[in-house]
């Protein structure tokens, strides 16, 4: 099952890289068919939404990474911050 671009900021990462890979995997069959076929149109529609599909998951993937590592930062800072803070009051 497939998760719609409506859906894909409420996926859970791990369903994210699942669909990702499996897309990636299928673009990769469509275009060896391609290859064989290569007046076949309705393939490369195909290929071209699979493509915008898969942008869409690997640009949430990124967003989330960012994110993350931001939080991380933040959390860092404020660690240090009331590190400080509690050296001041003695």
């Amino acid at each position: 099952m497939t998760i719609t671009p409506g859906d894909i900021p409420y996926a859970r990462e791990d369903r994210l890289s699942r669909e990702m890979s499996f897309l990636s995997q299928k673009r990769d069959r469509f275009m060896e068919q391609l290859k064989r076929n290569r007046a076949d149109e309705i393939l490369r529609e195909r290929i071209a939404a699979l493509e915008v599909h898969i942008c869409y998951i690997y640009r949430e993937l990124e967003c989330r990474s960012a994110r993350r590592a931001a939080h991380i930062a933040y959390l860092k800072k404020q660690k240090q911050n009331n590190f400080r803070n509690r050296a001041n009051r003695r």
